[in-house]
């Protein structure tokens, strides 16, 4: 393989990794969301009652259950004292109390029951935890006004699982998030990759500016720094670290390091380049913690200031001053 035919797949290659990552996630979108149709296709809804489950004895969690409430609910317990936070309820059928665990949204339509109305509402069995009958049994007796309910009789009474309407039914939250955040992921690289797609075409078509990129390519003097993303040729940069930009020396004003940090620890550095007409291109974009890369930018830098020596380098007072009086003298 010649010079110009390796350097060319690099750029290739480097302009397919968005398709690449774009395919991957897609993927996993699929997957993601196909888990979590099969768990919601697939859990056995047996349209069993709460007070049937208790009746016969079945503490098991995680079921489906009904329950036809017949009166307004009455709250026990909550973690907060926000009026719409999710909190434990007594609820009634026309004969026996059961403990709730209810989202807002259930409450507030509980709370429009009236004389001889009832709403039946959906949600799964959960165990009691020991704090909340504790609280129930303390609860139910100050309103009773006497001692009835004991940690030795309770589950006679309202039996050892309650409902609760805040946590899915299906239990698919994790697999539905996960899927959209691959989704997101997806469409963000599929753009990402159409943009530098195009923008490769759009060197191709021209093929007088193809050509002498590809002369660059093909010679053997041209520097290359790949981890940066760029070959220094006699004429011009060629930048491939994310889209494809080429910029002739002559039309460089300016060359700068620009690094990006979070917390006191860089996450990013590329080349700001400042041409002629006061326009900037980003070059040799880099994420992530590469520590011994800077050493390799100020090189670059001093490489570039050979092709053209009345480039601007470095990010200073000096610079900015005679970039600004460039700009003026336009």
């Amino acid at each position: 393989m010649n010079f110009l035919d390796e350097r060319l797949k690099k750029i290739n290659k480097k302009n397919k990794l968005p398709l690449i990552l774009s395919i991957i996630f897609l993927g996993l979108t699929i997957i993601f969301f196909g888990w979590a149709f099969y768990i919601q296709e697939n859990i056995k809804d047996d349209n069993i009652s709460l007070h049937e489950m208790i009746a016969s004895g079945s503490n098991e969690e995680n079921k489906i259950v009904t329950l036809t409430v017949t009166e307004k609910p009455f709250v026990f317990a909550e973690y907060d004292s926000d009026s719409k936070s999710d909190k434990y309820y007594f609820l009634m059928d026309k004969d026996y109390l059961y403990v709730g665990y209810l989202d807002y949204d259930t409450y507030l339509k509980l709370n429009q029951i009236g004389t001889g109305d009832s709403i039946t509402i959906k949600g799964i069995t959960k165990t009691i935890p020991s704090d909340i009958v504790d609280i129930a049994i303390e609860v139910y007796n100050e309103e009773l006004g006497k001692e009835f309910l004991t940690k030795g009789n309770y589950k006679n009474y309202i039996g050892s699982i309650y409902i609760d309407t805040v946590n899915s039914i299906y239990q698919d939250t994790i697999q539905i998030v996960l899927g959209c955040v691959f989704a997101i992921f997806f469409v963000v690289y599929f753009i990402s990759y159409m943009i530098h797609n195009r923008n490769l075409n759009k060197f191709k078509k021209d093929t007088v500016l193809w050509d002498k990129i590809k002369t660059e390519l093909d010679s053997s003097n041209i520097i290359e720094h790949s981890k940066l993303g760029l070959y220094l040729g006699e004429n011009m940069i060629i930048d491939y670290s994310k889209k494809l930009n080429i910029l002739n020396y002559q039309d460089i004003a300016w060359v700068y390091l620009h690094e990006n940090k979070y917390n006191g620890i860089t996450n990013l550095r590329y080349l700001m380049v400042v041409l002629k007409n006061n326009k900037k291109i980003q070059i040799a974009y880099v994420g992530g913690l590469h520590p011994k890369l800077k050493e390799e930018y100020v090189k670059v830098m001093e490489e570039i200031y050979q092709h053209n020596q009345t480039i601007l380098i470095g990010y200073t007072k000096e610079n900015r001053e005679q970039i600004k009086k460039l700009n003026k003298n336009k």
